[in-house]
């Protein structure tokens, strides 16, 4: 049997007044949220490879349409990837970036990264993580990782057949 508390007034702890609680939340929308709350939480799983031997980011994995409550909040989008890179000698890299978009006509929205490996075999594997605070000013949006390879390493690749991708999409109350 499920339980519940039922109260007129809650008193405030140094005693000073009471809250009244009628009917405090009913009709409350995503719109009434305040700054700050979680709205909804979307997340995309790729489990597709991608590979390159470009220094100019390339294309990996995008997201479907991603349909916010409301054009004026903001979203944090988290991307996990496995990603390797090829060596060809001792200073050997894998940059990866956040797009709003695709690659070819998006907005890159975050500064990129590349972890520096240091490695005398021929690949070196890794998760890599970004994550970046988006403001799309739209009600639709999709979001892309780009990718490309150090110019001294021989190629690097996503590899989503090993270790999914993820791209999780939080719209935030603005």
């Amino acid at each position: 049997m499920a339980s519940k508390i039922k109260v007129d007034q809650i008193q405030t702890a140094d005693g000073s007044g009471t809250i009244a609680l009628q009917n405090q939340l009913s009709g409350m929308t995503t719109a009434s949220l305040p700054t700050g709350s979680v709205v909804q939480v979307v997340q995309f799983r790729e489990s597709t490879n991608y590979s390159t031997t470009s220094n100019s980011y390339v294309q990996g994995p995008q997201t479907g349409t991603f349909t916010m409550k409301d054009s004026s909040n903001k979203v944090l989008v988290k991307v996990t990837a496995l990603m390797v890179v090829n060596t060809s000698g001792n200073y050997n890299g894998i940059r990866m970036a956040i797009y709003r978009g695709s690659i070819a006509s998006g907005t890159r929205i975050d500064n990129g990264t590349e972890p520096q490996f240091l490695s005398w075999s021929d690949e070196i594997w890794g998760f890599q993580t970004r994550e970046v605070l988006d403001t799309p000013s739209s009600s639709t949006v999709t979001y892309s990782i780009g990718f490309n390879k150090h110019s001294v390493a021989s190629a690097a690749h996503i590899r989503g057949g090993y270790g999914e991708t993820t791209i999780t999409m939080m719209e935030i109350a603005g």
